[in-house]
């Protein structure tokens, strides 16, 4: 149901609201979503990587905020409800009785949304008068800490700390197993599987069927200890943040061989998607710079100047 943002807000008695800013600044480019969980606010980061800054917030009085690939939208959770809030100032109800939320994950083509949480694993196709939720039928898993969805949001991919799960409308299944997994990409039937444990990035092919797990890379290529990977723009190559020598390794899908490594000057703690492109590389702490990865091109490590904040 597609409703204002205005209506949405009453219905769901956030407290929250779009804070009023300049329109021309929020329709303008930016480079995703962070969230402030001390002022428990979503605030846009402005701009493009290399000349972007933490914006005012956007959005006050919620539990957490997830930008959509195309930076376009906003999925909120606020007091076990959940939301997608566009940039336009419209607003799509999901479920009102969601839970607090774990995981998250886009479609590339932001059409679609999945989330883990105590809710359960869900996924709801975004159309231009609302938003349909997908059936799944679930296997039993423990706590799903990453998850994958495909663009058309009929499946889904959803990983534990040692075991991944393929989830259609028809069932699901164990795709794979790992030691400790760190990290999950989805490029249409593949899937990619990051293994902290074991210093590995494994390729899954034909995920949702047969899932034929292979090595991609190791330690002899420069996997170690992987705290995320994401795919480039182009879907042709994968990028691994490495906390066990402070690097971000790239490789090209159709060879496997490692394309390029940035030396790092500080150890990531994870590679959380900001939108489609940019990824945050560790935790985002009050009056800190954030340090961020750009796929959209060459992986490139840029750092955002820490927010002003406002007590």
């Amino acid at each position: 149901m597609r409703i204002s943002m205005k209506a949405l807000l009453a219905r769901l008695s956030l407290g929250a609201s779009l804070v009023a800013q300049d329109h021309a600044r929020v329709a303008g480019p930016n480079s995703g979503v962070l969230y402030d969980g001390a002022a428990r606010s979503a605030r846009l980061i402005l701009g493009v990587p290399g000349a972007a800054y933490v914006g005012d917030a956007l959005l006050a009085g919620v539990d957490g905020a997830w930008a959509s690939t195309n930076s376009r939208s906003i999925l909120v959770s606020r007091g076990g409800s959940l939301s997608v809030v566009s940039l336009d100032g419209s607003a799509r109800l999901l479920d009102e009785n969601a839970g607090a939320i774990g995981a998250v994950a886009w479609s590339r083509n932001s059409g679609a949304v999945a989330v883990a949480g105590d809710g359960g694993v869900k996924a709801w196709r975004l159309t231009e008068t609302g938003a349909e939720p997908v059936a799944f039928e679930l296997a039993a898993m423990g706590r799903v800490r990453f998850l994958s969805v495909s663009e058309s949001g009929d499946s889904l991919l959803a990983a534990t700390e040692t075991e991944l799960y393929s989830i259609r409308s028809s069932g699901s299944r164990l795709a794979a197993r790992a030691g400790r997994i760190s990290g999950l990409a989805l490029a249409g039937d593949t899937a990619y599987l990051a293994d902290a444990a074991r210093s590995e990035v494994l390729e899954i092919r034909d995920v949702f069927n047969t899932a034929q797990a292979s090595l991609l890379a190791g330690e002899g290529l420069g996997v170690l200890e992987p705290v995320g990977i994401a795919l480039s723009a182009n879907r042709r190559g994968l990028v691994v943040a490495n906390r066990g020598d402070k690097s971000l390794v790239a490789f090209t899908l159709a060879t496997h061989e490692r394309a390029s490594r940035i030396e790092l000057d500080f150890e990531p703690s994870r590679m959380d998607a900001l939108n489609g492109t940019v990824f945050l590389l560790q935790d985002a702490r009050r009056g800190e710079a954030l340090q961020v990865a750009d796929l959209s091109s060459d992986p490139a490590v840029y750092f955002i100047p820490a927010a002003e904040t406002k007590e």
